[in-house]
């Protein structure tokens, strides 16, 4: 499970008469997000960098993630920006830091501090909606453990999606996956190793 913003956000940060402008955006996949960034940059065409982060899917596990610091030292934007997202468990999400260079070098740890900084305050002013990661099964059972398949599939928060009679039932089932694996412990007793199991993604 994770979090995901539902809309774009912005927080401006004045540091050192510098000014930090985040952007949080929804994004979905890397061309969403590519996009965005393409506004944002001709958009803020005046200022002095635009740094940003992206994650993509699950931040535990991602589809895709990317980062970059457009000038500035190394490591000192991007990649503090990514860690936010991911210390906050935040996915399909471009976060991008526009900063206006107001004339005092802030240093390394100055620039992470601020970075990471406007992207925290950006965040808690953002809205979000949870994401339960589930999963697609096919399994095969005897026609005797059909009402039982179906009982527990009701009591659980999981979903038949298609259900196929032949020399067996076949259920095409949506589960949460953090109960996939309680489901096949429970059908592989109750049917004696006869249910079969496919993954389908």
């Amino acid at each position: 499970m994770y979090v995901r913003p539902t809309c774009s956000t912005l927080f401006e940060l004045t540091e050192k008469k510098s000014r930090f402008l985040c952007h949080i955006i929804p994004c979905r996949t890397r061309q969403c997000a590519d996009t965005a960034l393409a506004k944002l940059q001709e958009k803020f065409s005046d200022a002095r960098h635009c740094c940003w982060a992206m994650v993509l899917g699950d931040p535990q596990n991602p589809e895709s993630i990317a980062w970059n610091d457009d000038g500035e030292p190394a490591g000192t934007a991007g990649k503090p920006i990514l860690n936010v997202l991911h210390h906050k468990n935040i996915g399909d999400a471009l976060a991008v830091v526009v900063r206006y260079f107001g004339g005092v070098k802030l240093g390394a740890g100055g620039l992470v501090r601020a970075y990471a900084g406007a992207t925290n305050q950006a965040i808690e002013l953002a809205v979000f909606e949870q994401v339960t990661l589930c999963k697609y099964l096919t399994v095969a059972v005897p026609y005797h453990l059909e009402g039982q398949v179906r009982h527990w599939l009701e009591s659980e928060p999981g979903s038949i999606v298609t259900v196929r009679h032949s020399a067996t039932v076949h259920f095409e089932v949506k589960l949460p996956a953090a109960i996939v694996t309680n489901f096949e412990r429970w059908l592989s007793e109750v049917s004696g190793g006869q249910a079969v199991f496919i993954e389908i993604k």
